[in-house]
């Protein structure tokens, strides 16, 4: 998942790039399995080199922005 990240962030710009809550029908890889093991994805993205401030838009900031704009 760190390296579908990566490619977001290619396309997609820093800014584009958020966790969504489609957990229920997504198929996700085992180590992830479901919400529960999302901290291990925040994790690996540290261990790779992101900054906690790009983790923490990619965890919840990227989301609650994109809300502000759509909502006001």
């Amino acid at each position: 998942m760190v390296r579908h990240v990566d490619a977001l962030i290619v396309a997609l710009d820093e800014n584009g790039v958020m966790l969504g809550s489609d957990f229920d029908r997504a198929m996700l890889p085992a180590p992830i399995g479901d919400v529960t093991r999302v901290p291990k994805l925040l994790q690996a993205l540290l261990d790779k080199g992101y900054g906690e401030a790009l983790v923490t838009r990619i965890a919840m900031g990227n989301w609650l922005s994109m809300i502000e704009r759509s909502i006001g």
